[in-house]
């Protein structure tokens, strides 16, 4: 398995784009899932999700066999957290825990969106490691919990695709004035654009200099794209 440091350093916007997709299309089959009658329980052994639904994601779609999808708010157990990523039990199987009303309100996707394409690093690096590794060099917590490879790049996929569905939405009524904001004329204003309405505040606040050139550098190929798309509208 390659090392996630050199597969984020590596990212493309085709890479990215792949992630965001397969991400979009596994939370679309879960919201079509019969999940209500089909779930089972967790076990009444587990230290913080005692007798919640349990979704087998290999069910829904036999590439995810080793993950299984717990249905329930975890911010009832761990404060402040709309879903979660949980790898302690891996290799065998690997958790996202995240929030029903996630499936039934369109906001929330974004942080399905997030922990799945932490499963989808996991899955290419299969390292348990780098899941609890923050930052050698951060100055605090909560930088190097941003700092993190498994975090910046998950907190940059929930942004891009915030963005990419807004975009889609304005690129379909064709409304140039509208398309002008979110595709501005110069990068210096896009990366306004998404650090202000898109990307998480505290994610790009707390990124040393060398994950905020990563960013601007992942962002410019991202707006390279949008430019291509917008530029289609007549």
């Amino acid at each position: 398995m390659r090392n996630l440091l050199e597969a984020v350093r590596e990212a493309t916007e085709e890479q990215d784009k792949k992630f965001r997709a397969e991400a979009i299309s596994f939370y679309n089959k879960l919201k079509n899932y019969d999940w209500k009658n089909n779930a089972e329980l967790t076990p009444r052994t587990d230290k913080f999700f005692k007798n919640k639904p349990l979704v087998q994601a290999g069910k829904i779609d036999p590439r995810y066999k080793d993950l299984r999808i717990i249905l329930t708010d975890p911010g009832k157990e761990v404060k402040g957290m709309q879903a979660l990523f949980d790898a302690s039990k891996a290799p065998k199987i690997v958790d996202i825990i995240f929030d029903p009303e996630g499936l039934e309100n369109p906001d929330l996707r974004k942080y399905f969106v997030h922990e799945f394409v932490h499963y989808l690093d996991y899955s290419r690096t299969k390292n348990k490691e780098v899941w609890s590794r923050g930052s050698s060099i951060a100055s605090n917590a909560e930088e190097a919990y941003y700092n993190n490879p498994v975090e910046f790049n998950s907190y940059y996929q929930q942004g891009v695709s915030n963005y990419m569905e807004s975009l889609s939405n304005i690129l379909r009524r064709g409304d140039k004035r509208d398309i002008l904001t979110f595709v501005p004329v110069t990068f210096d204003k896009f990366f306004k654009v998404m650090t202000i309405h898109f990307l998480n505040r505290n994610f790009v606040k707390n990124l040393n200099e060398r994950n905020l050139r990563k960013l601007k550098k992942r962002l410019f190929n991202l707006y390279q794209r949008a430019k291509k798309s917008s530029a289609k509208i007549k």
